[in-house]
This record gives C-alpha cells, structure tokens and sequence, in this order.
C-alpha cells in the first residue's frame, strides 16, 4: 500500500473505530471495496463524480465497477444524486453521477430504518426472513414494487404454498388495514383480494 492509502486507511480506521463500528457499520474487506471508501473518504467532505472515483481507483490499482453504493449497505453515511437510488439518501445538490461521503460519526438512516424494521419483523414474524427472501425477485405481493421496506401481512386465506404472511409495501398495507382485506395468494406468488358475494 503506497504512503497516502497507508495514510488515509489509518486515518479512516480511527474514526470507523470511535463512531461506526460501536453502531455495526461493516469495514470493507475487499480491496475494491476499500478502495471505493478510501476515495470517498478522500474528497470528504466533498462529491465525487463516478469517473473522478474510477480514475482515481485505477491510479491506486484497483478496479472500479461503479458499486461503491453497496458501501451504504454496509452502513456508511453516503448519498448520492441517483433519483432511483434506494439504499442510501438522495441529495438535490449532487449531479446524478457523483456520491459523497456525509459523516463519519453517523450511520446511514435508511440502513438503520431497514435493520430496525427487519428487527421488528423478526420478532414479531420469525418466519419472515425466509418469506422476504422468497418474495425478493417478486417484491410487494400485491403491486409488485420492489422496495426494501415491506412488511409482512398476515390476513390470508388458506393457500397451497402454505405461507401465513406475505409482503407487502406500506402503500397496500395501509389499504388492506384499513378495509380488513383477505388475501389469496397464487403459487405465482400474486396476492389478490379475496372478495366475497
């Protein structure tokens, strides 16, 4: 490792030390990965571009593959001006080709409002885990948006995949809530509402 990554890891590592690691927030372990926050943490507290990031990975022999977002999935505080961004904040003062590295103190609170809600649901639906992942390519079982944050719904009628609760995004849990909606679910993974004559 040439002087300067020497000399930003460390510098990096103290400060992941004292605030982020105390919260969970991950420290990469692959060298690309490492690289991404390095050069991140390098323009701190300023945005870089993805090319600016590619360049500069390159210069310190890495490879960039442009998923330095996934570092935000890890709990680093990152935004970016991505409006279809998911998994970390997006922030009108950023082009839609830079990120920026906000603190080095906090968390990414999408991160935590996801670990939270998945604390929630494995508590109160211990069987969720297994039916989010089953649901991950399908995403709400009603709509079919693929967001990060559904909730498990437990109104279902009998069904042959023999699930009790089924995703769905806050939208259509607010709907089935608020009118005591039956759900049938298809064995393509669909949920419909069960309607009575």
């Amino acid at each position: 490792m040439n002087p300067l990554l020497h000399q930003l890891n460390n510098d990096l590592v103290n400060e992941w030390n004292k605030f982020l690691k105390p919260q969970s927030v991950k420290f990469p372990t692959s060298k690309n990965r490492l690289l991404q926050l390095l050069c991140l943490f390098r323009y701190f507290p300023n945005p870089v571009s993805q090319n600016e990031m590619e360049q500069w990975i390159r210069e310190h022999g890495g490879d960039y593959n442009r998923q330095a977002r996934h570092l935000a999935w890890d709990g680093w505080y990152i935004q970016t001006g991505n409006s279809n961004s998911t998994r970390m904040e997006i922030s009108t003062d950023l082009r839609s080709d830079q990120l920026q590295l906000v603190s080095l103190s906090e968390c990414n609170p999408i991160w935590i409002k996801y670990n939270h809600l998945q604390i929630t649901n494995a508590t109160l639906h211990p069987e969720f885990a297994t039916v989010f992942a089953l649901f991950s390519g399908r995403g709400c079982a009603i709509c079919g948006l693929k967001t990060i944050f559904l909730q498990p719904y437990s109104n279902l009628s009998k069904n042959r995949l023999g699930l009790k609760i089924v995703p769905i995004c806050s939208s259509c849990n607010e709907w089935c809530e608020e009118y005591s909606i039956s759900l049938l679910l298809s064995e393509n993974l669909i949920a419909r509402p069960k309607i009575t004559l």
